[in-house]
């Protein structure tokens, strides 16, 4: 599993089938899903990037959790984050899971996020988006977790 996850001032999308949302200061994630992910995988990934020291405090850079900050999680799927450029001008996803499964994985990380006392919002799944954010920092950390 990949996550792409973002330090943001605040983060909304606006999806093809008109669905949205918005978070103010947090986290924008974005989650990649592969064949060998499983629901223990997205609960742990999810747990890092919750009680990751991401945010600032006072003079301090890194000290503080999103928990710590009180701030807000939006979780977007992207399966393009597996893209395999190596061969011709046309990416392969052949290493993402396909959309049943991931987002039975999906729903599991939503799930895990909702475990914590912050605000959780879900981008609309296997839909075009349109998402908007300020990255604040700018600060981008790349989590990746296996089995």
């Amino acid at each position: 599993m990949i996550a792409v996850v973002q330090k943001v001032i605040y983060a909304k999308y606006q999806s093809s089938r008109g669905k949205s949302g918005k978070i103010n200061y947090g986290l924008l994630v974005y989650l990649g899903i592969s064949h060998d992910d499983t629901k223990e995988i997205a609960e742990k990934i999810i747990s890092k990037i919750v009680n990751c020291r991401l945010f600032d405090q006072a003079d301090k850079n890194f000290e503080k959790s999103l928990l710590e900050i009180k701030g807000e999680i939006m979780i977007v799927s992207q399966f393009t984050l597996y893209a395999d450029t190596n061969k011709g001008r046309r990416p392969s996803f052949s290493q993402a899971l396909n959309a049943d499964k991931a987002k039975l994985i999906f729903e599991q990380a939503l799930l895990a996020a909702q475990k914590f006392p912050v605000k959780v919002v879900s981008g609309d799944f296997q839909q075009i988006m349109d998402i908007e954010y300020v990255n604040h920092g700018p600060v981008t950390i790349i989590f990746k977790l296996e089995q």
